[in-house]
């Protein structure tokens, strides 16, 4: 029986991967930041909307009120994926240190695959907050000028 070759690169892959998940941190750390600024000027906008019987600042307060939502749905705690090193050590600890590496590379690509999708519903809640944000800050500028 013939053994596999070893896997000479998988140090260079194994730190890409590093170097990914860090980069998925830091976005999702940014999208957070983003919603926050867009909660707190949706909820200065709705707040200081003059009441009355017009229109248009209605439309802008619910429109802000709607982006406030988005962005808090933006901001709301997800799990996110992560290795279980405690069940990966005791299936692996005595492993060839190629095999663990090439188990650990799996599960981090899988990782990945599941932060994406994180950032990819966090990305869209933030599309529609600023969206919303944005027809409540025409509506404002409108409703005084008609």
């Amino acid at each position: 029986m013939r053994d596999a070759p070893e896997p000479k690169s998988i140090e260079v892959f194994l730190a890409e991967v590093h170097d990914q998940l860090a980069a998925q941190r830091s976005h999702v750390e940014s999208l957070d930041a983003k919603a926050g600024v867009v909660l707190g000027f949706s909820g200065l906008l709705a707040a200081v909307a003059p009441d009355g019987n017009a229109l248009w600042m209605d439309l802008a307060r619910g429109a802000a009120i709607f982006a406030g939502i988005f962005a808090l749905f933006g901001l709301l705690p997800r799990g996110y994926a992560v290795v279980d090193l405690r069940a990966f050590q005791r299936d692996f600890l005595t492993a060839q240190p190629t095999t663990a590496q090439l188990v650990l590379f799996d599960t981090q690509l899988n990782v990945l695959a599941d932060t994406a999708g994180v950032i990819d519903h966090k990305s869209r809640r933030l599309r529609a907050s600023i969206a919303a944000l944005l027809v409540a800050i025409i509506f404002a500028y409108v409703g005084p000028v008609t």
